[in-house]
């Protein structure tokens, strides 16, 4: 029982010294590497291999929006929606409820 959990830092280990070209990369990936760097890419795959990560919209991250909100109060609606790429209504709103 105490090697539960073994394969994992053994398959973390092999990929310490990955070398991987652009080329070999998925086009997920790829266009990761283009966005990110080639270094963040290794270190997904070293440390999240198989994993599904969604990155949502920035209307889904209210709290984030609403703080945006408040320490730009100054700013008009047109502008913080035009900021954030969100509607006006999304913003209206979420001045309404503040």
């Amino acid at each position: 029982m105490e090697n539960i959990g073994q394969p994992k830092k053994i398959i973390k280990k092999s990929l310490d010294e990955i070398v991987i070209d652009f080329n070999e990369l998925t086009p997920d990936l790829q266009f990761v590497a283009d966005k990110c760097g080639i270094n963040t890419v290794l270190e997904l795959l070293k440390n999240l291999q198989g994993t599904n990560i969604y990155i949502p919209k920035i209307s889904r991250m209210t709290k984030y929006v609403i703080r945006y909100i408040k320490e730009n109060n100054t700013k008009k609606i047109k502008q913080l929606a035009d900021e954030l790429g969100v509607s006006e209504n999304y913003i209206r709103k979420l001045k309404y409820e503040i």
